[in-house]
């Protein structure tokens, strides 16, 4: 269960949140994020930057209160969906520690973390729509350079390093708390891999993504099918990385008793209070 690896979808939310016009993606690379800061940290983080992009612009009173209403609507989902992820990973400890993993029961819990990602995308591609309309060509345009012009250093390759460490840290302390034999170590150590490495194939580049989403803000128009396909792009690497993950996790299943799997099923929840 420790191997889950929802963090890493938190800085794509927040180049999308951002693109209010890719502030979001400026914010998360120059550390808007980081594990254990906090959610509200991170919403107060990327609201500074929002403002920042606002007065690169000029926008007027008025356009503030649409932006900061958009923004704010986005936020309660993004909320909302955060506030879900306690009942889902009770839900995928409760599995672990069967003495089956039910394929049904599986599906269903994936299913529900698809459906609020997916009203997450809408509230994000709605706020973003808001944003645009809102403000005029010489607006975005100016918004689009701003955000160029402060484009930091990329540092998604040394965060996910970062985060695949602390994951690895992680698994190893459960399978403490498991006392887990160096034969079944052995074989979720290749389980883990084998998923790091479904993890790091599907993850975005931090300075195409930002690209991607200047080049859609700055036109007269939002492409519905551009956005569509960007979209459809991220949940097919999503779904790809959540089938490594859930292969790895039957797999530890497997080769853990029931006692094995019953104190990694509480370790997991001393440890990750609210689905934190």
């Amino acid at each position: 269960m420790t191997m889950k690896h929802s963090n890493l979808k938190v800085g794509i939310l927040a180049v999308a949140l951002a693109s209010v016009g890719a502030i979001a993606a400026v914010a998360h690379a120059r550390g808007g994020h980081h594990p254990g800061r906090g959610h509200a940290m991170f919403k107060q983080h990327l609201s500074s930057r929002i403002e920042e992009a606002l007065g690169a612009v000029a926008a007027t009173p008025a356009q503030r209160d649409a932006i900061h209403a958009a923004r704010d609507r986005a936020f309660a989902t993004v909320e909302e969906a955060h506030g879900e992820r306690g009942p889902r990973i009770e839900r995928a400890v409760a599995l672990f520690e069967a003495d089956r993993v039910d394929p049904a029961q599986v599906e269903a819990l994936r299913a529900a973390h698809d459906e609020a990602a997916a009203r997450t995308g809408e509230a994000i591609a709605h706020a973003i729509t808001e944003v645009h309309a809102t403000l005029d060509a010489q607006q975005r345009k100016a918004l689009v350079e701003w955000a160029r012009a402060h484009r930091p250093e990329h540092r998604g390759g040394r965060h996910a390093g970062f985060m695949k460490r602390m994951a690895a840290a992680r698994i190893e302390d459960a399978l403490d708390a498991a006392q887990a034999t160096a034969a079944q170590r052995e074989t979720i150590h290749g389980a883990r891999d084998r998923a790091f490495a479904a993890l790091e194939a599907g993850r975005p580049d931090p300075g195409a993504a930002l690209d991607a989403a200047l080049d859609l803000f700055a036109a007269d128009r939002l492409d519905s099918d551009k956005i569509a396909a960007l979209r459809a792009e991220h949940q097919a690497k999503a779904r790809a990385a959540g089938e490594a993950i859930v292969q790895a996790v039957t797999e530890a299943h497997d080769a853990l008793g029931p006692a094995q799997r019953r104190a990694i099923g509480d370790f997991v929840r001393a440890h990750h209070p609210q689905g934190g």
